[in-house]
């Protein structure tokens, strides 16, 4: 889960500690050059805090992390496990990232990076998590950007850090390849990043795509 958020002079406006279950310990935020304190709403891998309910949106059902428990029962009934309710038995070693049924993580999975990365972290997978989009670049376009908390994607390693056979690698480049100048803002970032994992892995789900936008815009009001 997201630990920190980084302003753009690299100091910390926002800062939580969390529970096993995912409830926060303890939030702390700082107030933005605008006067505005920064909200991170990324929990759990596919979770989003509600501040009105305090409960995590967890696509198809509401997660109450002070229970450790979702809050109605599964929408596929049984399939998902015996206990309609459970998030899953460890939540160290699992995900459900759509409030559905417990999980491994899953190639086009989309989170925040460190999410991502903790999810696949020593269970040799062959997926790396890839930021959308790049942070070399994000961090100078985008006020309190911070590449842990930033969306992500898991993508297989072939593709990210391994070169594929006729496509290499996607991107990481600084010049936008439109201008041939260095990218002026971070939609164009995103823009560019979005169709390198189309050339790179064109059997990607269009919805996955969609969702990482999504996902930015949310974010980062540079992108609205």
């Amino acid at each position: 889960m997201p630990r920190e958020l980084t302003s753009g002079d690299g100091s910390v406006a926002w800062r939580a500690e969390y529970r096993a279950w995912g409830n926060t310990v303890r939030v702390e935020h700082a107030q933005t050059r605008h006067a505005e304190p920064v909200h991170q709403p990324l929990r759990y891998q596919g979770q989003y805090y509600d501040a009105e309910t305090g409960l995590h949106y967890n696509r198809f059902r509401y997660y109450d992390p002070d229970a450790g428990r979702f809050i109605s029962q599964d929408p596929i009934g049984l399939a998902g496990g015996l206990n309609l309710y459970q998030y899953a038995p460890n939540p160290l070693n699992w995900i459900d990232p759509l409030g559905l049924r417990k999980c491994d993580p899953e190639k086009w999975d989309v989170s925040s990076h460190q999410s991502n990365k903790n999810a696949v972290k020593g269970k040799n997978l062959g997926l790396d998590s890839h930021h959308v989009g790049q942070k070399n670049i994000m961090k100078d376009l985008v006020e309190g950007y911070d590449p842990a908390t930033a969306p992500a994607i898991l993508v297989p390693r072939v593709g990210h850090t391994v070169s594929k056979e006729g496509l290499g690698i996607v991107s990481r480049s600084k010049i936008n390849p439109k201008t041939g100048l260095p990218f002026a803002n971070a939609r164009d970032v995103v823009a560019r990043d979005i169709r390198e994992l189309r050339r790179v892995y064109p059997e990607i789900p269009n919805s996955k795509l969609q969702e990482l936008i999504k996902l930015n815009k949310s974010m980062y009001p540079e992108l609205r």
